[in-house]
């Protein structure tokens, strides 16, 4: 029996009410954030809060002119050590992914890999930073930007595996057979045939894995020291001071540490949508 008007009407606005109430719930302190950012410090703390006030940007012109350290440098670490952990973890996972996903392992060890790399993810970040400080230590990596792209490996490479051989596994396996049958080897069919089908999804899983890494405190906390390897994370919580916390200027390194982050997935943002739509088909 076909719903009357009005519950049509009714379901209609519940789904838009929710919509909008999910959006507030999302954007808010993100706006917040910024609003902050474009206050006096004297204009911060009132009670009621003032809403409407008069923007000032000497926060983030502070922030890149070396009064609240050496910003800069933190920024590009960050840019420059997140760009190589996930280049080296799609690098190493899309293989990986291809061989679990096409059976080239025996199903018996492809499951102990499977299941090693869910252990290894599940390990809290804060449990591995002093084995690896230990290990960059010895070999003479501590505080440096590589030290950061193997840490961030423990982290972004066993989630890269396991996202990428869901996509490859909705490829059918007849276009592998077909290629085969053409001539092409094993590794041309991944080439050319699987790789190019599965682009969406290897997008969408660049940029889960630039989330991971570029929100991580714990292992860029613990493995650096000094501003030549230390990332935005640390450089933020330098903010957080022993008797107050300059709010103002940390909500402008937020600002301007979502920038990126932002920018690449709008670059992306056509091949993110076809990634989840085929995640979401399996």
């Amino acid at each position: 029996m076909p719903a009357r008007p009005w519950r049509r009407s009714l379901l209609r606005g519940l789904r838009r009410a929710t919509v909008v109430v999910v959006l507030l719930y999302t954007v808010t302190p993100i706006l917040w954030v910024v609003a902050i950012s474009l206050r006096d410090p004297v204009r911060t703390m009132t009670i009621p809060p003032e809403l409407l006030v008069r923007p000032t940007f000497h926060h983030y012109r502070d922030l890149f002119a070396g009064i609240w350290g050496n910003f800069a440098a933190y920024y590009v670490n960050t840019v420059i050590v997140c760009g190589l952990a996930v280049l080296l973890s799609l690098a190493v996972g899309m293989p990986a992914a291809f061989g679990l996903s096409r059976a080239m392992v025996r199903q018996r060890w492809a499951n102990v890999f499977l299941g090693t790399m869910t252990v290894i993810y599940a390990i809290p970040p804060i449990s591995l930073t002093i084995p690896f400080y230990d290990i960059f230590s010895s070999l003479g990596l501590f505080d440096t930007r590589t030290a950061l792209v193997l840490a961030y490996q423990s982290r972004v490479l066993p989630f890269a595996v396991w996202m990428m051989k869901t996509f490859f596994d909705e490829i059918p396996r007849e276009l592998d057979d077909a290629g085969m049958v053409d001539g092409l080897s094993r590794v041309q069919v991944a080439l050319h045939v699987v790789l190019p089908l599965s682009l969406p999804g290897i997008f969408a899983t660049a940029v889960f894995c630039l989330i991971l890494v570029w929100n991580d405190l714990p292992l860029a906390l613990v493995l650096t020291s000094t501003p030549q390897a230390q990332t935005l994370t640390v450089g933020i919580l330098a903010f957080v001071q022993e008797n107050v916390t300059l709010w103002n200027p940390m909500s402008a390194a937020a600002v301007v540490a979502l920038v990126p982050v932002i920018f690449f997935v709008l670059l992306i943002q056509r091949r993110l949508v076809q990634g989840f739509g085929s995640g979401l088909k399996g």
